[in-house]
């Protein structure tokens, strides 16, 4: 009897999941890569056409598309992480401390990782593939990267003489030895952390039933290896694949992926029509048990790699985020942005086409001759030209009605605009027509520009959602791994940049990862001069309140909030920079005193001190930050008044 394979249900398991998502995947599939074909521009020719007929299809959904993506995509995601309320916090002081404690770590160590990570560089495709998929999905996951480096070690040589015997000190009688440099190659980390990756729709399966991802049955995401890198995850004490994660052997798996049929007929993406984007590598799938909280690894449908019989993330969940800018109704799949407007840009090529042919008609009149006429072609059709006829009637013009194609124009403005206006683009701004607002004006610019912008807001609400849920998981992939202390550069006062050490106690806790929408231009402008405003009139209030304070009837003014508020609206996160950390001399008493502990000085235009402009009562006075205000406030009709 067969001795039976170890983890075969859940192989088998994994194998009935594959299959039966894989119809229903590769019509959506369909889908996507005749929406691609749009969105660049490519078309099918299906019937014969002459050749001096117009067949050009330039591809406007891709400008579309891509001004969608300036207001989607920003240079660097703006965000915060935040302790979340808790009754401990409340009732233990230093409960509250630890987590604020724990917030600024989380900061400083986030900061640092999506630098090295190039998290940000991610946004680009994420979004891309939702407008044209109409949906698009990230994967979070902890990596270490280890790259091979040459250096240079410094090591003790004997020192020999010229028959090569060692030179011994006559002092010590130890062997002399010099310095000398030797070359050596070690791996070196040089990250180890969360990082995220936009994964291939292609490659992302779910149950058909699902209305949205958490509620699916399951998830199959699948990745295409080499052999080379498929081999290595066997290796090492701690293998990827293998009987310690669950799988088989590796010359078992060996033996059935070299006996089975090669995964390569699975039709090509993104427009790679002239190559195989899976030639040579060998198909990989993971499915995740979404009801039994299990995860499989199959490779080319054939043999286990792995197997676990719980997730292995802190947050108890698939590593996924899937993102739908127009969520459609009780589906994981959205509406495309390509979806849309495809139809027209078909209709726009085909009315642009046609007026083409008209004006090559026009500029190339087609020349009729009376049948008896001998040798035609032998008269020159060019400028000057002459022909000799016995019977003017004999040769003629015909040239079609040039009416259409004025027509044509204004049909493909219409389109354009109607393009424009499906998508949630800027119809004006690209000389395009509408039928609904003249925008012509600036009233109805104003129009289309504020209902356009509401659409891309709404749009990007959700594509920053999304990666509020990344970011959230990233938080915890760095309390999960992180286990020794962690070193990560951070800027401190005057621009100088520090090591902050991060401890893995001060992570524990529970933490709130959320993404700051950065404004568009006008709201920016409009953001940073009331930030100005209120930055002038806490400055004005400064003298008042600090009077007031001395009574006890106010509070002093936190200027460094004003002044962290103001660098905020600018777009300036990085506060400490922009503070000195030595600490000021005391500035002078009002009416030219000297402040308290310094030597006394007699006063008056008489006395020593005022021949000395740095101890002169005057200069005092005139470098008061107070008393200069006040003068200010006094010139200018401001200020409290004398009575």
């Amino acid at each position: 009897m067969a001795e039976r394979l170890p983890n075969k249900d859940a192989f088998d398991k994994a194998i009935q999941y594959i299959g039966e998502c894989q119809s229903f995947h590769a019509g959506f599939i369909a889908d996507v890569d005749r929406r691609y074909k749009a969105y660049r521009g490519v078309v099918d020719e299906l019937r014969e056409a002459a050749e001096w007929t117009s067949k050009l299809y330039p591809p406007y959904i891709m400008h579309i598309v891509e001004t969608s993506l300036a207001s989607l995509v920003d240079d660097r995601l703006s965000y915060r992480i935040r302790p979340r309320a808790t009754m401990e916090q409340y009732f233990d002081p230093s409960a509250g401390e630890r987590a604020r404690l724990g917030s600024e770590a989380h900061q400083v160590l986030f900061d640092w990782q999506v630098r090295r990570s190039g998290f940000h560089e991610e946004q680009r495709p994420f979004a891309l593939q939702n407008a044209i998929a109409g949906i698009t999905v990230a994967k979070t996951l902890w990596t270490t990267r280890e790259e091979r480096r040459r250096q240079l070690v410094s090591e003790e040589q004997p020192l020999t003489d010229a028959n090569g015997f060692p030179v011994v000190d006559p002092m010590t009688g130890q062997p002399v030895t010099v310095p000398s440099m030797r070359e050596v190659v070690k791996p070196v980390v040089v990250y180890d952390g969360p990082v995220t990756e936009v994964r291939d729709i292609h490659d992302f399966m779910w149950h058909e039933a699902a209305t949205k991802i958490d509620n699916a049955r399951y998830l199959v995401d699948r990745v295409w290896l080499s052999p080379e890198d498929l081999w290595e995850q066997f290796e090492g004490d701690d293998p990827m694949w293998g009987p310690k994660r669950g799988g088989w052997p590796e010359r078992l798996v060996r033996e059935i992926v070299g006996t089975a049929d090669a995964a390569d007929n699975y039709p090509n993406r993104w427009g790679a029509d002239s190559r195989k984007t899976t030639k040579d590598l060998i198909e990989v799938c993971e499915v995740w048990d979404q009801v039994n909280k299990t995860v499989t690894t199959v490779v080319n449908r054939s043999a286990l790699l792995a197997y676990r019989e719980k997730f292995p993330f802190f947050h108890e969940s698939p590593p996924f985020v899937v993102c739908s800018t127009q969520p459609d109704l009780f589906g994981v799949v959205g509406i495309s942005q390509v979806e849309k407007i495809d139809a027209l840009q078909k209709m726009l090529w085909d009315v642009a086409n046609q007026r083409l042919d008209n004006l090559r008609l026009i500029n190339n009149a087609i020349i009729f001759f009376r049948p008896d006429m001998e040798n035609p072609e032998d008269l020159e059709f060019e400028p000057g030209a002459l022909w000799p006829m016995e019977d003017p009637t004999q040769v003629g013009q015909w040239a079609p009605n040039p009416i259409p194609a004025e027509i044509s124009l204004g049909s493909e403005a219409l389109l354009k605009g109607d393009m424009q206006n499906l998508s949630g683009g800027f119809p004006f701004s690209s000389g395009t027509d509408s039928q609904v607002v003249d925008q012509k004006t600036a009233t109805g610019a104003s129009i289309v520009t504020n209902i356009a912008q509401r659409s891309i807001d709404m749009s990007k609400a959700s594509m920053l959602r999304a990666w509020e849920k990344v970011g959230q998981q990233r938080i915890i992939l760095n309390q999960q791994f992180i286990r020794t202390p962690t070193a990560a550069p951070v800027l401190g006062l005057d621009g100088e940049e520090e090591i902050a050490i991060v401890m893995p106690e001060i992570l524990q806790g529970d933490f709130n990862f959320e993404i700051e929408a950065l404004p568009d231009a006008a709201r920016k402008q409009e953001e940073q001069a009331s930030a100005q405003a209120l930055y002038q009139i806490g400055m004005q209030a400064i003298p008042i309140v600090a009077g007031l304070a001395q009574q006890g009837a106010a509070t002093l003014i936190n200027v460094d909030a004003l002044w962290e508020d103001t660098l905020k609206a600018f777009g300036k996160s990085d506060f400490k920079r922009y503070f000195k950390s030595a600490t000021p001399a005391p500035p002078p008493a009002q009416g030219g005193q000297a402040p308290p502990g310094a030597e006394q000085q007699a006063l008056g235009i008489t006395g020593p001190g005022s021949i000395d402009p740095s101890v002169s009562p005057s200069a005092m006075i005139s470098q008061s930050p107070v008393t200069a205000l006040q003068r200010a406030q006094a010139l200018g009709g401001g200020g409290a008044r004398n009575v």
